[in-house]
């Protein structure tokens, strides 16, 4: 993402709402592939949920989920 690249995102802190839909986890998904921290929230807590237990499988990030 472009706008991930320019900005310079490492170290930083993103709250991403609606976190755990099509567009949204893809932007989570490359704001921490460029290291920023990343807390997801989404109204389906448990969908968000999933989606942090999937972003750390891989690798040793981690992410915070919470219903908003």
């Amino acid at each position: 993402m472009k706008i991930v690249k320019d900005k310079g995102v490492e170290g930083k802190v993103c709250v991403v709402t609606g976190a755990a839909g099509v567009l949204c986890s893809s932007m989570t998904e490359d704001l921490l592939k460029h290291g920023a921290k990343v807390a997801v929230l989404d109204l389906r807590g448990d969908v968000a949920k999933q989606f942090c237990a999937k972003l750390a499988r891989p690798s040793s990030r981690s992410g915070s989920a919470s219903t908003c």
